[in-house]
């Protein structure tokens, strides 16, 4: 099976940003942010999630 998935350790604003670029870019389909402090990540994926749906390739942003 040939996934692009993109798995970021901490969703602060530097995990949150690389996320962020690499949606607008199209260069993965799934991008999954992991952090320690509970929420975050969660927090951070739905934002992310939110405005990958207004770029032209689809993503599937998530905590993991």
């Amino acid at each position: 099976m040939d996934s692009r998935r993109i798995v970021i350790l901490g969703a602060g604003h530097v995990g949150s940003h690389c996320a962020y670029a690499f949606a607008a870019q199209g260069i993965c389909e799934e991008i999954v942010l992991v952090d320690i402090v509970p929420g975050k990540a969660e927090t951070q994926a739905l934002d992310i999630a939110d405005s990958a749906s207004f770029m032209p390739r689809p993503v599937l942003v998530r905590a993991g």
